[in-house]
């Protein structure tokens, strides 16, 4: 009678003790047995569970260009990461337990070849002797078999840890993509704002001026009809007191030629006149 197991598990263990033949009395047998149901539950349910998750999410990191984000959350990836790392560290502690069991099928099987094998005339003699062989055979198959599940670990094993270091390197990708992307976004930020600074060197100056000199204080283009009395009369002063100096300088010549002023003459004549 089992307990604790499901009815699957308790058919597999009649099954297997029904084909133990000369086994059935091996002190290594049913933990044999449990090392074989174990091996199944570990190996083949949790670990490829756990490879079928780390390969998807490693598949999303790595085909990921960082502008995207994955459709797995950073918590979730986490829990992932560590629940393999803990199924392989809880792998490698099984394996050691399972060579602990090696160590005891060599030393049941070194004990049964140190069992004296000398010719004796009873009949009981020969047939322990036999029964020594018989579980020497025993331990000797038990420990093949444990041996050979200790390899499917080691392989196991390292399918974990290459997938967790994939995951790793796959992250370590995605984060260096991002950075090269947020770098490179930086750079043509950067261009730009070099183009609009040197387009405000260039133009604000030249548009602050413009604003002023377009302002009403600056009167560039006065209407034509529209005049400051006081301009217009030193326009018509200037203008009438330089006909008459032409007048003078012309006609007096003509009305008396005998006086006919030297240079410095007329020069004081011009400023004579220019005082009057």
């Amino acid at each position: 009678m089992l307990f604790g197991t499901t009815p699957e598990i308790d058919n597999e263990v009649i099954s297997r003790l029904k084909y133990a033949r000369d086994a059935t009395n091996h002190p290594l047998l049913l933990p044999g047995i449990f090392a074989e149901l174990e091996k199944t539950r570990q190996l083949k349910k949790l670990v490829e569970k756990s490879q079928i998750n780390l390969e998807s999410t490693i598949y999303e990191l790595s085909s990921g260009n960082g502008k995207e984000p994955t459709s797995t959350p950073n918590s979730d990836t986490m829990e992932l990461w560590l629940d393999t790392t803990v199924l392989r560290d809880g792998l490698i502690g099984w394996k050691t337990q399972l060579e602990e069991m090696v160590l005891h099928a060599d030393e049941l099987a070194a004990r049964e070849s140190g069992t004296p094998s000398g010719p004796s005339g009873f009949y009981g003699d020969g047939r322990a002797q036999e029964q020594s062989v018989k579980r020497r055979r025993v331990c000797l198959r038990i420990r093949d078999r444990l041996r050979r599940i200790i390899h499917e670990y080691d392989g196991s094993i390292r399918e974990c840890s290459m997938r967790v270091d994939g995951m790793a390197m796959a992250t370590q990708l995605s984060h260096a993509t991002t950075n090269m992307d947020i770098a490179l976004d930086a750079k043509r930020d950067g261009k730009r704002i070099r183009s609009i600074s040197i387009i405000s060197v260039v133009f604000l100056p030249s548009m602050f001026v413009a604003t002023i000199f377009s302002t009403d204080f600056f009167n560039w283009f006065p209407e034509k009809r529209r005049k400051d009395g006081f301009a217009a009369y030193l326009e018509s002063v200037c203008l009438f007191r330089l006909l008459e100096l032409a007048i003078r300088g012309l006609l007096l010549p003509a009305l008396d030629p005998a006086v006919v002023p030297t240079a410095p003459q007329a020069g004081w004549r011009i400023c004579c006149c220019l005082r009057v």
